[in-house]
């Protein structure tokens, strides 16, 4: 199976899992790294929240951060509640690089290319406004996973 970009996809940014997000800042920023503010995610508020393909009964939350290095951005992500996909990861491999992003115009129109080449989609958040992101294992076996992002309402 081969995924196509054709050029639709735009870098955002590699998501990194930690186990403590002030721990985590704090020696990224010992290293040179200026972070934004934190931003909190709580599943309960997103009103299309799937994972696995079903909606969850109970909230999911976690935290992140994001530097910009150069050209690069880095997002930490901390799991604070519920079994996220997050959590899963850092269950199984531990600390480390868990995706890489990319910003896409159409989320919808890629969830549909994507899946329909039996590519599995392990979550997705779409807001009300149609903005949000999925998350999809490239190879079905966990090592590479991407999330796409839009981050403009569809037009």
């Amino acid at each position: 199976m081969e995924v196509k970009i054709d050029g639709t996809w735009t870098p955002s940014h590699i998501g990194l899992i930690v186990r403590n997000l002030e721990e985590s800042v704090k020696h990224y920023e010992s290293l040179g790294f200026s972070f934004q503010p934190q931003v909190d995610r709580d599943s309960s508020q997103i009103a299309d929240y799937q994972v696995y393909g079903h909606k969850r009964g109970k909230s999911e939350k976690w935290s992140l951060r994001i530097a910009s290095v150069g050209p690069y951005r880095i997002e930490l992500v901390c799991p604070t509640e519920g079994e996220t996909i997050f959590e899963e990861r850092l269950q199984q491999r531990g600390e480390g690089i868990h995706h890489v992003a990319f910003s896409v115009d159409d989320l919808k129109a890629e969830r549909v290319r994507l899946t329909g080449m039996g590519i599995r989609e392990l979550m997705r958040f779409i807001r009300a406004d149609g903005t949000g992101a999925s998350f999809f294992d490239l190879k079905n076996n966990g090592s590479l996973i991407v999330e796409l992002i839009q981050a403009q309402p569809p037009k």
